[in-house]
This record gives C-alpha cells, structure tokens and sequence, in this order.
C-alpha cells in the first residue's frame, strides 16, 4: 500500500493541513477534511483574499515559466538555425525541442 504521506500534494488552501491522494479514488484533498467541519464561505474576507492571491501568484509564476521558455527556444532557433537548409516542420520541432528543454530543465522551481 502506498503511503499517501509519502509525496508533497502541498498544503490546503483554507486550513494549511497537508493535502493527500486518496488510494480510491486517486484525487487529492485536505488530510484534516476541513470542507467538512465548514463551507468555504464561513472563512474570513481576509482568508478568502488570501487564497486569491496565492493562486493568482503560482498562475503568473507558471505563465511566466511558459512564456520565458518559448521566447527562449525560438530566440534560440533563429540565431542557429537559420541557414535556410530546414523546412518548417524541422523548425517547428527544434522550437518544441527546445521549449521542452527550459520549460522542464532551465526554469524549474525558478522564482519570477
């Protein structure tokens, strides 16, 4: 049996418990089930506010991430591929090539 504690699910957005995967169903939730003990509306304007900011910071964290890593991988293409002797699908897959390689190895865990 794997041990649901095991893997970071990171922490719950309204109580800050720790998230787990449930061995059912494989969906993660909150370790301390605080959907239950109350609905989201019962939490202060200032938790709920809370909440918005952090999930508005990891959106643009990883609209960043995505953009950097496409400008890059074409900024990368057109300076040393473009001698003319490649058709466009090759370009198109040196782009993806590339994209692949910032997006997944460069810019990881990397604070924008």
């Amino acid at each position: 049996m794997e041990n649901n504690y095991a893997q970071d699910y990171g922490k719950c957005n309204f109580c800050g418990a720790p998230k787990v995967k449930s061995p059912k169903t494989g969906k993660v939730f909150c370790s301390e089930k605080c959907w239950l003990k109350g609905k989201p509306d019962s939490y202060t304007p200032a938790q709920t506010k809370e909440v918005q900011i952090e999930k508005f910071q990891e959106n643009k964290g990883e609209s960043m991430r995505l953009f950097s890593s496409g400008r890059d991988a074409t900024l990368i293409v057109t300076t040393f591929y473009k001698d003319g002797t490649y058709t466009d699908e090759q370009i198109k897959a040196f782009i993806e090539m590339w994209k692949d390689y910032y997006y997944n190895k460069i810019y990881v865990n990397k604070p924008f």
